[in-house]
Order: structure tokens, then C-alpha cells, then sequence
């Protein structure tokens, strides 16, 4: 190989002859460096190289787990990566474990996972020595929820797996992509409406399929409603609790308050609604009658018995069983530390009631023991001032027909103009099923009876006369 003439003419002597060897040595392996193609060259820590493979353009990427077994690798788009919180971060800040770029990478075992916790509180420890608590609050507010996590059901050791706690920040939040969206914006509406998804998928399957079709969850999903109660609306979103507590109870009547305003407040009156607003015993809630999750109209079931079936089976399943009457009963006045009301005898409290099994198949509990007053649906009225006079419902205008019919004679009414047909064709009822087509029907016939009588008597009459004139 020529080196340059420059290094010809200035280095002499042996040594001399040795430097030009070094110079031309490195001139040499420059170029070798050169020819080195640009993809390996490129295989850098950085999160271009990462996203080159795990942005999804190369198709599944797969990976040993720790059982041994393939599982399939997240894909991360670019695009939402770069509008997430977490944008300007390298991907192996976290990812420590990783320390070379080739496929299958090469694990360091000492190395610790991803721990979003403990990343978070650091930074916000660091935060506050270097006094930029102000500034960076939004951390203040992360570090609130992961102490509510970590005391929440979700960070309990799961039954199934005792090396895995019920679930982790990663299963709830895509940790590549997270971004809440400004609320009163589009992409909020959508981020609320994936939430039961969130917490359907994989873990509450069960109750995703029943919210999806409760009247909640079709606001929510199907109306993109995004006020529409929610997941996190009851469960909250990081201290998620022991549902069958007293406390947790509590709350969701509370939350279901914001909303219901005013079947809460007449709630509030209820000998149900003083013991748990204002003892805070363990009374009958809303959950109790209506559910937890698949909370529907009950105007959807449209036959009047699937109505009277399911509102009467809370109430009647209570008040005929000491264990759950005992569970729901108010302390006794006077009593015993801890002694509780007495169940009554249904059958004895309705005796004056004729056929009560009968009615009870046939007209809701609430039927008789709420204000028919609109507003007033949820104020159970006791004994005294429950509904017992039998005309109420067994006349024409049976208050059947705004109450338990109600949302069939409303449709009655704006097709047709009256409400009676609706208990006519689903019931019978004494006295209240007079039907006005009926009725005017049989009154027709009676006037055509009469009008036949009467024409067949004078025919005869006429006959007879013309016979005894044609006799003389």
C-alpha cells in the first residue's frame, strides 16, 4: 500500500519506518470500518434501534418467559409512544436488564426489573430536595395513588400465584402509551369508554359482560356517555377495596347519590336510608336491590311479571328469613348490647290482605310501600302509612297503571289515548280491567240488542193487526 508523499518525505530512519507502518495500519482499518454495513452500525441502546423492532413493521416478535414458554412481545407504535408521558425517556432507562441490541437480547441477571413505584417516588423524592415540588406536583399526585395502591386489594398477594400480587400499574396502564386526555375532549370520551375493557379483560370478565348490559354500560359504550358511571366511579381507581365492607358499601351509595339525586334523597328518608346515612350501619343499599354491575331499566323486561319477580325478590327474600333480616335489622331500642330488631311475620302483617301469596305474584312490594308522587320512588313506607286501601288499584284508574304498568300505558296512551288494555292484557285485576274499546263494544251490542227486540216486537205487532183486519 502507498502511504501519502507527506509522510514519505518527512519520516526518516527506522523509526521513522515504524510510525509510517502504524499510520498506514490505521489508515487501513478506517477504511475496513467503513465498509461495515449501515444496519450494524446503526444496532445502538437508543430507542430509534428499539423501535425499529418492536414498533410492529417487522411483524410478531416473540420471547422466551420465564416458564420456558413463547409469549408474544408488545408492540409499540411511534406514534403514540412520542404523546405519552413518557415520550422523552430512553426505552433502557427502565428496561436495565437489556445490554445488548441484538435479537433475543442478552439479560444481565443482577440487573432490577421495571418497577414503576419505586421510579416514581425516587423522582419525586428528588423532586422535593431540589425543591421543584411546585413544578412538578402532577409526581406529588402519582406518589398519593401508589400509597393508595399498595394498600388496595389490587397489591395483595393473588391466591392463585403467590409470587404475583392481584394486579400491578402495567396491567392497568399501557406504561409505553399512557396519557390521560384532557377532560371535556374527545379523546377523553374514548379513554373513559376503554376503562371497563381495562378491567374486564383478563381479570373481571364476568362483570364486563354485565355492565355491558346494564343501562350504565350503554350510556358509557354504546352512547358515549362520558358521564356515565364508570368502572373507577364505585371501585375508585387506585384504592380499590373489599367490596362486602360496610365502608366501601357506603361510598358507592355515595357516588350513586351525585348522580341520582333525587331517589337518593328519598332514600335518606327510609328507615333503610337513616341507618346507613347517619349510623353508618349495615343496612339495605342501592347494590342491594338494583346490583352491582348489571344495573338495568326494569322498563326493558316489558312483561309485568319478570317486573314483579324481580323487584319483589330482594324485599320478600329479606323479610321472610331470620339469617338475612338479622344482617340488615336495626339495633333495639332498650335492648341488649348488640341486640337487634325482631323479623316480623310477613303473613301476619298482611293477613288483612286477601290471597297474599297471590298478590305477591302479581304487584310489587313498592307498589303499595312508596309514594306513587314522582320523586318519591324510593321512600318505603312502613305499615302505617303503606298503601291498604283495595280501590287504589282495583278501579279503572288503578294506580297499577302508573305504577307497575307505567312504562307500558305511557306507550299505551301516546298510541292510543288510554292505559286500561295494558293490565287487561297482561292481568286480571277486579275492577280495573275495564278495556274502552270493550266497553264501547258491549255497549253497542246492548243498543242493537235492544234495537232488535224492540223492531222484532213491533214487526209482530204490525202482523198481528193486519191479520185481524184481513179476518173482518
Amino acid at each position: 500500500m502507498n502511504t501519502p508523499s507527506a509522510f514519505r518525505t518527512k519520516i526518516t530512519g527506522p523509526l521513522g519506518s515504524l510510525k509510517t507502518w502504524m499510520v498506514a495500519a490505521a489508515l487501513c482499518l478506517t477504511g475496513a470500518l467503513a465498509t461495515v454495513p449501515a444496519e450494524a452500525a446503526s444496532h445502538k441502546l437508543d430507542n430509534a434501534s428499539c423501535q425499529d423492532c418492536h414498533g410492529g413493521k417487522k411483524g410478531k416478535l416473540e420471547a422466551k418467559g420465564v416458564d420456558g414458554e413463547k409469549r408474544e412481545l408488545f408492540v409499540i407504535e411511534n406514534e403514540k409512544f412520542g404523546k405519552g408521558v413518557h415520550a422523552k425517556m430512553e426505552c433502557v432507562a427502565c428496561h436495565t436488564e437489556i445490554v445488548d441490541s441484538k435479537a433475543n437480547h442478552k439479560i444481565d441477571p443482577k440487573a432490577k426489573k421495571p418497577d414503576c413505584a419505586t421510579c416514581h417516588e425516587d423522582l419525586w423524592a428528588k423532586a422535593k430536595k431540589d425543591n421543584k415540588a411546585k413544578e412538578k406536583a402532577r409526581l406529588g399526585v402519582v406518589v398519593e395513588n401508589i400509597d393508595a395502591y399498595k394498600k388496595s386489594f389490587h397489591a395483595k398477594e393473588s391466591q392463585d400465584d403467590e409470587n404475583k400480587v392481584n394486579a400491578t400499574c402495567s396491567q392497568c396502564h399501557n406504561t409505553h402509551t399512557f396519557d390521560i386526555p384532557p377532560k371535556d375532549t374527545e379523546a377523553r370520551k374514548e379513554w373513559r369508554q376503554n376503562e371497563p375493557a381495562a378491567c374486564g379483560k383478563g381479570c373481571h370478565e364476568d362483570q364486563l359482560e354485565e355492565f355491558e348490559g346494564s343501562i350504565h354500560g350503554e350510556k358509557l359504550i354504546d352512547e358515549g356517555d362520558s358521564k356515565a358511571a364508570s368502572c373507577s366511579n364505585c371501585h375508585t381507581a387506585h384504592s380499590v377495596g373489599n367490596t362486602s365492607a360496610v365502608t366501601f358499601k357506603q361510598k358507592v351509595l355515595e357516588s350513586c347519590g351525585d348522580c341520582h339525586d333525587d331517589q337518593f334523597k328519598s332514600y335518606e328518608r327510609t328507615q333503610h336510608g337513616k341507618l346507613a346515612t347517619h349510623k353508618g350501619g349495615n343496612t339495605v343499599r342501592c347494590m342491594d336491590c338494583h346490583g352491582s354491575h348489571g344495573i338495568f331499566l326494569v322498563s326493558k323486561l316489558k312483561d309485568p311479571r319478570k317486573m314483579v319477580a324481580q323487584d319483589n325478590k330482594m324485599c320478600i327474600s329479606c323479610h321472610t328469613s331470620d339469617k338475612k333480616f338479622e344482617k340488615f335489622a336495626p339495633m333495639k331500642v332498650g335492648g341488649k348490647e348488640g341486640e337487634k330488631v325482631a323479623r316480623p311475620d310477613l303473613d301476619e302483617q298482611h293477613k288483612w290482605l286477601p290471597n297474599t301469596k297471590l298478590h305477591w305474584q302479581s304487584v310489587r312490594c313498592i307498589d303499595c310501600h312508596t309514594s306513587a308522587e314522582p320523586g318519591l320512588s324510593h321512600e318505603i313506607l312502613g305499615e302505617k302509612k303503606a298503601q291498604r286501601m283495595c280501590v287504589t288499584c282495583h278501579t279503572k284508574d288503578s294506580q297499577l297503571a302508573t305504577r307497575l304498568y307505567r312504562h307500558l300505558a305511557d306507550d299505551e296512551k301516546q298510541k292510543y289515548g288510554f292505559a286500561n288494555s295494558v293490565i287487561l292484557s297482561n292481568s286480571y285485576v277486579i275492577g280495573a280491567t275495564r278495556h274502552p274499546l270493550l266497553d264501547t263494544a258491549i255497549l253497542v251490542i246492548a243498543a242493537l240488542t235492544f234495537l232488535g227486540v224492540l223492531g222484532h216486537g213491533l214487526i209482530r205487532y204490525l202482523g198481528a193487526k193486519k191479520r185481524r183486519n184481513n179476518a173482518k
